[in-house]
């Protein structure tokens, strides 16, 4: 895990909220909702590393799409750099894209089949006018080599690479409009094990190359322990705690959070921790709860916790919970 200076945010997300329509009409509004994100807020700083973690439908990656503007907020504000991104005109919008960029979790769906990987680089140079049109072969070179890959494989179609080199594609194209901050949805998580402690060490040489803000999207807790700065813990569309990643690992203060640390593997068959087995139904992401959204779930649950929801409580430095319990 680095260790970075504090800087002040480039990106900051307060209260998004998205929903989906669950019946289609052709007339009239529909009446069925899922509830997606409920209330998300964080910050992304240049050179740091925020872990987002939870559960496969939390909403994890709504949040990074929402971010980087491949789905519109209901409610809540996204601003870069101070500026809110809904009032951008569109040649702001396109810089923005510049400057966010998203790394997807499947790097064979997320390339086009039917490009050679040199023409899809320099595809990128042309349109957003990076260069003059006699560079962008050169340019193409030395993002391949900037990745790990050599200048030969710009002649390659997807389907020739292997998984990882798949991915160093992908993380080629999203550095080739030199962004300001990434967004990693489970960007290793498609991958061996050997080929993902390749990718991981590449994404932290480039965040120190180009002093990069990550957004890194994942289930696995082993890996948001090594890579990032901080961590989100989200259940249901909502935030239930966040803080350094090294407090929350070691004091984890959610009942959630506790639940879904015990069941990270320790390689010490003498270490004693007993594994938190959740009972209970999940909540329908249609019918959200109006109290905590873990309710049905929580051993700790009290009376107050099924329809009031729990305030925001700081229980250490730089780590805050939903919880009624340190009310």
């Amino acid at each position: 895990m680095a260790d970075h200076p504090a800087s002040s945010p480039i990106l900051e997300v307060s209260g998004l909220h998205k929903r989906f329509p669950l019946d289609q009409k052709l007339i009239g509004a529909p009446k069925h909702f899922i509830y997606a994100v409920n209330g998300v807020s964080l910050q992304l700083r240049p050179g740091r590393t925020v872990g987002l973690v939870g559960e496969s439908g939390c909403g994890k990656s709504t949040v990074g799409k929402l971010i980087c503007g491949l789905e519109t907020p209901d409610v809540g504000q996204i601003r870069f750099r101070g500026e809110e991104v809904s009032r951008y005109s569109s040649a702001e919008k396109m810089a923005y894209h510049r400057r966010v960029q998203i790394i997807f979790q499947n790097p064979y769906t997320s390339l086009n089949p039917r490009q050679r990987a040199g023409r899809m680089l320099g595809e990128i140079f042309r349109v957003h006018r990076l260069c003059a049109p006699a560079e962008i072969e050169k340019r193409v070179s030395d993002i391949l080599e900037a990745v790990g890959l050599p200048p030969e494989s710009r002649q390659r179609y997807p389907f020739e690479f292997s998984g990882g080199q798949r991915q160093r594609l992908c993380i080629a194209r999203a550095l080739t409009v030199q962004p300001e901050a990434i967004v990693c949805d489970e960007p290793v998580s498609a991958l061996d094990v050997s080929i993902q402690a390749q990718i991981l060490r590449l994404l932290k040489k480039l965040q120190k190359e180009y002093n990069l803000a990550y957004l890194f999207i994942s289930h696995d807790l082993s890996v948001v322990y090594h890579v990032c700065d901080e961590v989100l813990i989200m259940y249901l569309g909502r935030i239930v705690e966040h803080g350094p990643v090294e407090r929350i690992f070691k004091n984890p203060a959610h009942p959630y959070t506790k639940a879904l640390l015990s069941a990270v593997p320790i390689p010490d068959p003498q270490s004693g921790r007993k594994r938190i087995i959740l009972s209970g139904e999940i909540p329908s992401p249609t019918r959200i709860p109006p109290g905590c959204p873990f309710f049905s779930r929580c051993s700790q649950r009290m009376e107050v916790c099924e329809n009031s929801p729990p305030p925001m409580r700081q229980v250490g430095p730089g780590q805050e919970t939903h919880c009624w319990l340190y009310e």
